[in-house]
């Protein structure tokens, strides 16, 4: 899109307001910037279409708008009411301009071939389609049940808040951005036949949690939020080849338990002396917040070659604990770090047969 430049100066690398006040509201206006939206999402460009315009999905307002590319003027297509305050007129209803309905539309897609606009109804669990001259709003696939059922025919098929859209050459199939079914669908327009977009993978071996190797760039731990605790612990005296087992007993908030929604983790990480962990699980799922989370890596016998050890290393262990309150319903991440300073001793003969040391912790998440 190009601002016209009477409007305001066009510079290579410039980006401008085209339209927008910048108030959250469903107000359409032929004044562009005295316009008003409510968390646009999805846009497809028509300019050989019966409006020359960029379609909006217009979430919040569950509407669907249009901006003219000549003079930028901001027009209703579907959904919504109005008023331009309300913010909740939605609902799911095949019909005309207003009388139509929506719930969070997210991407919409022009098919100029069809001369039609496809719609993801989101919150819907459908995918729609208008004809922008009649204003005409109906239901394409769908139940309008959150599902994965995938039909064939476009009346047996469910989706879960589809997200993307786009229209494949030729204008014959419509690709779906399943988002919640974490998948891709192919909507033939001809047949009306829904079909899985095939995905293929080289042959590869799921290992697990990210292991260090040598000579690789430094694994690092995502970041914690600056409300986690960070915990020094004592040092303590370990020889190389020895195992160590770090034993972290996690305590919840009296009336909480684990989301499934959203596994809890651990990391651990040895900046600047990786080679520590060369060939150690780095990360991995907490399962059991009730039982004590047990990282366990065998220090190395020898350095690699041209590294002089620090012989005072620190590893660091660091947890992210999702759970929700019962009685309130709230839902929250609460993390914290733990580091252990090392004090390395000499490898032993038959030290990898040795007892590990253990370091046991105790956290409370408040």
């Amino acid at each position: 899109m190009r601002v016209r430049s009477q409007d305001c100066p066009s510079k290579a690398g410039t980006c401008v307001r085209w339209a927008g006040s910048g108030s959250e509201e469903n107000r359409n206006n032929a004044y562009p910037h005295k316009a008003g939206f409510a968390q646009p999402s999805g846009l497809a460009l028509a300019p050989g279409g019966p409006r020359s315009c960029l379609f909006v999905a217009d979430s919040e307002s569950s509407t669907v708008r249009s901006v003219a590319l000549g003079d930028g003027a901001v027009k209703a297509l579907v959904g919504g009411e109005r008023d331009p305050m309300n913010l909740f007129a939605f609902g799911d209803v095949d019909g005309k301009a207003v009388d139509a309905k929506l719930q969070h539309p997210l991407g919409v897609a022009w098919a100029p071939q069809r001369s039609l606009l496809y719609v993801a109804d989101s919150y819907n669990h459908k995918i729609k389609v208008v004809d922008p001259k009649s204003r005409q709003c109906r239901t394409l696939a769908g139940t309008g049940q959150c599902g994965d059922q995938v039909g064939p025919a476009f009346s047996e098929s469910c989706f879960n808040e589809p997200g993307g859209l786009c229209v494949g050459p030729g204008g014959r199939v419509l690709y779906v951005a399943d988002t919640n079914n974490h998948r891709i669908t192919v909507l033939d327009l001809d047949t009306h036949t829904l079909s899985l977009f095939p995905i293929s993978l080289p042959d590869v071996t799921d290992s697990g949690p990210p292991r260090a190797q040598p000579g690789a760039p430094s694994t690092r731990a995502p970041t914690l939020p600056k409300s986690a605790p960070h915990i020094k612990l004592a040092p303590v005296e370990v020889a190389l080849g020895q195992r160590l087992s770090l034993e972290l007993s996690l305590e919840l908030p009296e009336g909480a338990e684990p989301t499934e929604d959203a596994p809890s983790f651990w990391r651990l990480s040895a900046e600047g002396n990786e080679w520590l962990l060369e060939g150690q699980s780095l990360g991995g799922g907490i399962v059991d917040v009730a039982a004590p989370v047990s990282v366990s890596p065998r220090l190395p016998r020898t350095p690699p070659p041209g590294v002089d050890p620090d012989l005072t290393p620190s590893l660091t262990l660091s947890v992210w604990v999702y759970f929700c309150v019962v009685a309130g319903g709230s839902c929250m991440m609460k993390a914290a770090s733990f580091c252990q300073p090392l004090h390395l001793l000499p490898a032993r003969p038959g030290e990898e047969e040795g007892e590990a040391v253990t370091v046991a912790m105790t956290h409370a998440l408040l």
